[in-house]
Order: C-alpha cells, then sequence, then structure tokens
C-alpha cells in the first residue's frame, strides 16, 4: 500500500491490486500474440523458400543436367520451362537453352548425313582411281612390248647393215644408221 499525503498530512493510503487471472489472462494474451506472429512469419518464410526453389534452384538444376549430359554427346535434351506468373530470365535462359539444342541436334544429323555422302563419293572416286591406274599400267605394258618388238628387229638390221653383213653401205646410210 503506498501512504497518499496532502499539504503534508498522511490523508489516506492506496492499494492497487489486480487479480491473478487478469495477469495470467494477459500473459496468456501476449503469447497467442506472438505465437502467431512468430507463425506468420515462419509461413511467409516457408512460402518465400517455395517460391525460390521452384523459380530459381529447379529450373537452374534442370539446365545443369541437361547440359551435363549434352557435354557427354548426348544431344536430344530439352528443358521444361516453367513459370507461374511472368518470363523471368531463368525462362528466357531455358527457352534458348532448348532452341541452341535443337539446332544443334539438327546440325550434328546433317552433318552425320554429309560424311556419309562424302565417303561415298569419296569410295567411288578411289575406285575410278585404281581403275584408271589398272589401265595406265596395262597401256604401259602394252605399248612397251609393241614397241619394243619391233625396235629389236630395227636394232638387229643396223647392226648388221653397220657390220657390213649386208654389203658395203654408203658412207650417207652408215652415218644415218
Amino acid at each position: 500500500s503506498q501512504s497518499v499525503e496532502i499539504s503534508g498530512v498522511q490523508r489516506g493510503s492506496v492499494l492497487v491490486a489486480q487479480p491473478i487471472d487478469n495477469l495470467f489472462s494477459l500473459r496468456r494474451s501476449i503469447l497467442i500474440v506472438l505465437f502467431t506472429v512468430t507463425s506468420i512469419f515462419a509461413l511467409t518464410a516457408l512460402w518465400f523458400w517455395l517460391a525460390a526453389l521452384l523459380t530459381f534452384t529447379r529450373p537452374l538444376s534442370q539446365l545443369t543436367d541437361a547440359t551435363t549430359k549434352m557435354s557427354q554427346g548426348d544431344l536430344n535434351q530439352k528443358v521444361k520451362p516453367a513459370y507461374w506468373f511472368f518470363r523471368d530470365e531463368i525462362t528466357v535462359l531455358t527457352e534458348n537453352f532448348n532452341s541452341m539444342a535443337e539446332t544443334l541436334s539438327e546440325s550434328y544429323a546433317s552433318l552425320e548425313e554429309k560424311v556419309k555422302q562424302r565417303t561415298q563419293e569419296l569410295a567411288v572416286a578411289r575406285d575410278a582411281a585404281v581403275a584408271a591406274n589398272k589401265s595406265k599400267s596395262e597401256f604401259v605394258s602394252v605399248v612397251s612390248h609393241e614397241l619394243k618388238l619391233p625396235m629389236t628387229s630395227i636394232k638387229g638390221y643396223s647392226d648388221l647393215m653397220l657390220g657390213g653383213a649386208t654389203g658395203k653401205a654408203k658412207e650417207v646410210a652408215g652415218e644415218a644408221v
């Protein structure tokens, strides 16, 4: 209790009392408000975490997996673009990756077809070169034989003429032979 003095004379006392139930109910109310506010903050943080996971982490993880597979030679990769409200940078990146992967796959298929075609053309050219080489060898062999036989005869007759077996050859004819 607290004494009350007026003009220096004690005139009474004041006692402030509050029932204990009111204090506990006030404490309970404060705890409920704190728990509610903390829960709201926790749910908001969880919502932001899920939004970040769905918006950033998962698409980037899918892009990383797809680029890893492409670097290992699997060119048929496609990442599903996922956006809820707007097209963000990750969605644009995903769409550009899919376009690039499709173009790369088509180019690779086209390149394989060109390599097959060029290989066939080279095989035909090689066969033609082998046939031409064989024809050349046969031609040289035939020409060599055909020229060798008459030249041997001409050389033999020339030796006979120079040796005098056919009689005295004139000096001009001897010089010519």
